[in-house]
């Protein structure tokens, strides 16, 4: 609590230390007019990317509608500003302005709630449109194409630093809210693969299923807030997708398995350490009689790996019955398929040792070494 107290000060006093230089070099005559309306159009400019960043960059999701939505409110608080030509009637019309752009936003938005991708961007993009032949079209209320002349300057500096911190505050606020957690969702045909705990001393291994394969220290991923949607790991080629992501402190080999039911082990020391980013190297020869790579394990010699395929067919191999091959090879045959019966490897998993699975020797001992300690 502490912690976020010290923190939200230091930010409020940023903040009232910036406003306080700006208005000092204005008047000192040091930021003349031409100065303060490149810095309103910066402010301008900062809201905006604000709503495009809450959509497209949280959200995931591509839309063309945002200057339809501001022009609306542009509209509508130059015209009830003309109509009310004082600072009552100027903060009144940014209020109507958002009441409307909110009841346009809903009557869009309802149909097109279901919407994704390209879709959503047609979608838009026509609402946008609609909402431009609408103001050509609406005759002396919006001027037509020539637009709104004769607005009075009740808009200053102060005024749109003061919504920039409001309505920075308000997405900061709403991204950590249980509602903003539910709207950030991963981007159009994302999903989350895997999930690993480490401590700044590991190294990362992304596997793809065209079978590149990139090595980097996890210190190069840095760390960001639990709603954030990450830095990019892995540039992949078209149509490539991360099937496995492993830490070198699992196992002392990498295991690959692919569609056809071939695998092989590789030692990770032949993966050099690379920054983050980058394509990889190549970790797996794809063939027509390999298929792509399904899954990537680090394993142990002592472990034990199960292949499921689509069928639901379940094999389990001792990973030491695996043979250990170079990087740039495919592998053995594992599990016999029949691709022309469309039976692959859907996934695999590595076999869990329970305690029960201890031997009777090792068992013994912390039997005994628990009766000790309760006597």
């Amino acid at each position: 609590m502490k912690k976020n107290l010290k923190v939200n000060l230091i930010w409020f006093g940023l903040i009232i230390g910036l406003f306080l230089i700006l208005k000092g070099l204005e008047l000192s005559g040091i930021m003349n007019l031409y100065y303060i309306q490149i810095l309103m159009g910066i402010g301008i400019s900062i809201l905006m990317g604000l709503g495009t960043n809450l959509v497209l960059g949280f959200s995931g999701q591509f839309t063309l509608g945002q200057a339809g939505f501001m022009a609306i409110g542009a509209y509508s608080s130059a015209i009830i500003t003309g109509m009310m030509p004082t600072y009552d009637g100027f903060y009144l019309s940014m209020v109507v302005g958002v009441i409307i752009a909110a009841i346009v936003a809903l009557i869009f938005g309802l149909p097109t709630l279901r919407l994704k991708g390209d879709y959503l961007a047609i979608a838009t993009l026509g609402m946008a449109e609609i909402i431009r032949i609408i103001i050509v079209n609406g005759g002396e209320l919006t001027n037509g194409a020539a637009g709104l002349t004769g607005i009075l300057p009740y808009t200053s500096w102060p005024v749109i630093y003061f919504f920039v911190v409001i309505i920075t505050i308000l997405v900061l606020n709403f991204l950590r809210s249980a509602t903003g957690r539910q709207a950030i969702t991963l981007r159009e045909e994302d999903e989350l693969i895997e999930v690993k705990v480490t401590d700044d001393n590991k190294e990362i291994i992304l596997v793809t299923k065209q079978g590149q394969c990139i090595k980097f220290k996890e210190t190069d991923v840095r760390t960001t807030g639990r709603t954030s949607m990450g830095v990019r790991g892995m540039n992949l080629s078209y149509d490539d997708e991360v099937v496995g992501m492993q830490l070198d402190t699992q196992g002392e080999q990498l295991l690959l398995v692919s569609e056809y039911g071939l695998g092989k082990r590789t030692n990770i020391e032949e993966f050099g350490v690379q920054h983050r980013g980058g394509k990889g190297v190549k970790c797996y020869k794809i063939t027509e009689k390999t298929g792509n790579v399904v899954g990537a394990k680090a394993v142990h010699d002592d472990q034990e790996i199960m292949l499921i395929t689509n069928e639901g067919i379940v094999i389990r191999i001792q990973v030491s019955d695996i043979s250990i091959l170079g990087r740039i090879t495919s592998g053995v045959k594992l599990m016999n398929l029949d691709p022309s019966q469309d039976v692959v490897v859907a996934s695999i998993a590595k076999v869990r040792k329970e305690e029960n699975d201890k031997p009777e020797e090792e068992a013994e001992e912390d039997a005994g070494e628990n009766a000790d300690e309760n006597n």
